[in-house]
């Protein structure tokens, strides 16, 4: 049964992924209903995902109250799910865990500052992003995902309830951000100015998309064991036509490294006087 289940969630994910949200409801809600009277803390983490992805569809048909109550349902199971995994000292799925509990903590303060937004402002001319440091500081990293069935563009994006405007790696102000259908995304907070000649000042953020199809440019690769991400360039082999990504220091990088380019520089927007 709990196989059935998590190949629903994942079906649901796909049609999710596609727009067509009848079918994804109803995969999700099956799924629910099947795991939902599992016994035991082993049963939490799974419980905890179908609640979420429920959460997820009603949150993109528009049902706020109904989103609202399946995140609050996950979020506490994900929370005894954490409890469960340090008891068990599974250390990875604790962290797994935790990342998930701030990623709902996000889309619940969506839902309340979307109920704030006047009717005339377009649903996506705001985008809400987590937001995980650029270096040292907590470990992990996440990626924030918009299911929509066109281009997403952004003339403003928000963060932890405050807006920020997008800019160039030259340093030059977006007159609206481009995103791509279903690409995973991810904000990083800078630390200091000029972090690696960058145009990037202390408060702001970079705005990374995870990218297999790999374009010549500034980005970032995470460095699971130092806990950090490594800052360099994604240049073009001249011989195979190959990008590969050379890090300004000699770091050793496995080729699974979450990595992507950075996108944007995402500066906030001072406060109307």
């Amino acid at each position: 049964m709990v196989d059935h289940a998590v190949a629903l969630i994942y079906l649901a994910d796909i049609y999710r992924s596609v727009g067509r949200l009848g079918p994804a409801l109803e995969y999700n809600e099956k799924a629910q209903q099947m795991l939902k009277n599992q016994p035991g803390p082993l049963y939490y983490h799974n419980r905890a995902v179908a609640d979420y992805a429920l959460g997820l569809t009603h949150h993109m048909l528009g049902n706020d109250s109904k989103a609202l109550d399946w995140y609050e349902h996950a979020q506490d199971l994900f929370k005894r799910a954490n409890l469960h995994w340090g008891i068990e000292g599974d250390r990875k799925r604790q962290e797994q865990c935790t990342r998930v509990i701030r990623w709902i903590d996000v889309l619940i303060t969506n839902i309340a500052e979307q109920g704030a937004t006047p009717l005339d402002t377009p649903f996506f001319n705001l985008i809400w992003l987590p937001v995980f440091p650029l270096r040292g500081g907590e470990v992990g990293y996440s990626m924030a995902e918009w299911e929509v069935t066109e281009c997403l563009v952004a003339r403003e994006l928000k963060i932890e309830g405050k807006p920020f405007c997008p800019y160039s790696v030259t340093g030059k102000r977006k007159t609206a951000l481009k995103l791509k259908v279903s690409a995973k995304h991810f904000v990083l907070k800078v630390l200091e100015d000029n972090w690696n000649d960058l145009p990037a000042e202390t408060g702001d953020y970079l705005l990374i998309r995870l990218d297999t199809q790999r374009r010549p440019g500034p980005g970032v690769v995470w460095l699971a064991e130092d806990e950090e991400w490594a800052f360099g360039e994604f240049k073009r082999d001249a011989t195979t036509g190959k990008i590969r990504f050379e890090p300004q220091k000699p770091y050793v990088i496995g080729a699974d490294a979450p990595r992507g380019p950075i996108i944007a520089i995402l500066k906030p927007i001072p406060p109307a006087p």
